[in-house]
């Protein structure tokens, strides 16, 4: 065995301590060749595993890069279903679903002949979402929902109910029921809706009403107003305070029925949350009149004037008009009794010294 000797003509400040050591011990002797095929054995377990630890996170991250890319898919789908591509004003907007108490199903066209379907769940049953001409729109169990058509109509839809919104004074009910409250009969405005069914078509003359799909007749009561039910053949005229029941084969019964109570009870479930903060109670007893089907009367003539003065504050959201006659009333010194049909309101205050009272806020 060679050792190599350090250079002595070095100075010392050239010379380095670690490298003379080294020099002075010299190579090590080879290790047995037993033994370094033992190392190289582990070294190259040691380095496929590597390899294979490497390989199962490349496919790991192509999985979630496939899973990835099908979510946004997913979510790029339905974008275009929320908002489907359309040439400008190719197709009229006849619509707008206003509230819904749970999700809502709508087909609507893209254009070329296509179909796009899509779910709205709205929160806290407020919506605004337009339908556009030719949409078919679907509520299932436990879902109703209220729209506004562009003539300024309100459509309510019970659950269970499939409707075709044709154009916005054109619905053809496919399945359920739809009431129709088409505003005042007396606005020059007021534009005619008719419901279309395989048992005929329910024309608006009046101004509320609901029109019911049976197993194998058509249903129609008519709560203000009056409708007209045009078969092939002959038409009827429903007038208020009556229902209408025609069989395809033309039979015809009716009935008298009232204007108020369970047979109306899902028309308020249905209809759009009403907003009665800051206003005044006068206001609200016009929207108690309208979707609880009673006339409203004051015990005097005192309190009626007086109840343009009264400002009302908080939400009904949730309540039917009779459950929100109860809350409000209340908070303003006032009750109600029913009569025939009609609200009677009256002071829960002795009549002496009675003035204009603000309820309080709630």
């Amino acid at each position: 065995m060679e050792h190599q000797v350090p250079d002595a003509s070095a100075t010392p400040d050239e010379r380095d301590p670690l490298r003379e050591l080294l020099l002075l011990a010299g190579p090590r002797p080879a290790a047995p060749a037993h033994r370094t095929q033992r190392v190289r054995g582990v070294v190259r377990e040691a380095w496929q595993e590597t390899l294979r630890v490497r390989r199962r996170q490349r496919q790991a991250l192509f999985a979630a890069a496939v899973a990835t890319a099908a979510v946004l898919a997913i979510v790029a789908h339905r974008v275009y279903l929320r908002n489907p591509s359309r040439p400008p004003g190719s197709i009229t907007v006849v619509a707008t679903l206003e509230a819904a108490t749970g999700p809502v199903s709508l087909t609507e066209s893209t254009g070329s002949h296509e179909k796009a379907e899509v779910t709205l769940e709205p929160e806290r049953r407020t919506a605004r979402h337009p339908i556009h001409q030719g949409t078919v729109l679907r509520t299932p169990g436990g879902t109703r929902a209220a729209l506004r058509l562009s003539s300024g109509v309100s459509l309510r839809l019970d659950e269970a109910t499939t409707v075709h919104l044709e154009k916005d004074d054109d619905v053809a009910l496919e399945a359920g029921a739809v009431y129709v409250d088409a505003g005042d009969e007396r606005s020059s405005q007021r534009q005619p809706v008719k419901i279309r069914t395989p048992y005929g078509i329910a024309r608006d003359i009046g101004t509320r009403f609901e029109v019911r799909r049976l197993s194998s007749a058509l249903r129609v009561r008519v709560r203000d107003g009056i409708v007209r039910l045009e078969q092939e053949r002959r038409s009827h005229e429903v007038r208020r305070g009556t229902e209408l029941v025609a069989s395809r084969g033309g039979e015809v019964t009716r009935r008298a029925i009232p204007l108020q109570g369970a047979l109306w009870e899902w028309v308020s479930r249905a209809a759009p949350p009403a907003n009665i903060e800051g206003k005044p109670l006068s206001a609200f007893l016009e929207w108690v009149e309208r979707e609880g089907g009673w006339r409203v009367q004051y015990a005097d003539a005192e309190l009626a004037d007086t109840a343009a003065t009264i400002i009302v504050h908080g939400s009904i959201d949730g309540l039917t008009p009779e459950e929100s006659l109860d809350v409000v009333l209340a908070t303003c010194g006032l009750t109600h009794r029913i009569e025939d049909g009609s609200i009677v309101i009256s002071s829960s205050q002795p009549s002496r010294g009675r003035g204009p009272r603000e309820e309080p806020q709630r």
